[in-house]
């Protein structure tokens, strides 16, 4: 089976004598996935919210790569793909706007190729129910690819997000895609780029989750199982 472009942070790089010196920055890191053992996880890819501004960046981040992606994968035979939202029908909007899934992400829901899972006995949208989160190791699952909104929030920290899941020790491999994800600080664009850099930085350098780039995804010969 080929191997995809991973990425991990380190303070130390190799020189051309292979020595260690001090050179902060990402490093390939090769692996291997089977699709059949690969899920991804989607969080939040709302639209219609409180926030114009953001739904525009959420929306054509959507259309240029996550929805793409989805395309991509379930043609090559992917099958395990979820989208994990609060239950629509219970957010409060102040100026009563109907909040929903983004239209490019419905599509797939609606055709039965995504599990949408808003509400599985309030397991999956209640962020105080840390304790309540499934046993993902029994899915059988390697592999947990993440897209979705936002990077510094909801994608970290939702029951599903990548903390609560790395907090498992259930032995998984967590990945995040940085072009299918957004980092919201405030209004100031270049403030919500750092914070997004900073945030895989703190991701990739701990090992909690590997950097995996949206054209070595797309490029992945996905078809190849494991022996």
């Amino acid at each position: 089976m080929k191997s995809v472009c991973t990425y991990c942070y380190s303070y130390y790089q190799r020189d051309s004598k292979g020595k260690y010196i001090v050179k902060p920055g990402f490093v390939a890191d090769w692996r291997k996935m089977d699709i059949e053992k690969t899920a991804i996880f989607i969080i939040d890819p709302w639209q219609n919210t409180a926030f114009p501004a953001i739904d525009e960046i959420c929306h054509n981040n959507i259309k240029s790569y996550v929805a793409p992606f989805l395309e991509h994968y379930i043609n090559r035979g992917g099958g395990n793909v979820y989208v994990f939202t609060n239950n629509p029908d219970t957010l409060i909007d102040p100026e009563d706007r109907k909040v929903s899934i983004d239209n490019n992400i419905v599509k797939y829901i609606d055709n039965s190729k995504v599990n949408n899972i808003t509400n599985m006995n309030g397991i999956f949208y209640e962020c105080s129910s840390l304790i309540s989160i499934p046993d993902i190791s029994q899915w059988n699952t390697n592999n947990i690819i993440y897209m979705g909104y936002a990077l510094n929030m909801c994608v970290l920290f939702r029951p599903t997000g990548i903390i609560p899941i790395w907090n498992m020790n259930s032995g998984l491999d967590l990945y995040v895609v940085p072009e299918a994800t957004c980092a919201f600080a405030n209004t100031d664009g270049n403030r919500n780029l750092i914070m997004k850099e900073d945030v895989l930085i703190l991701l990739a350098q701990n090992n909690i989750a590997r950097i995996i780039n949206y054209a070595d995804l797309i490029a992945y010969e996905w078809n190849d199982k494991e022996k």
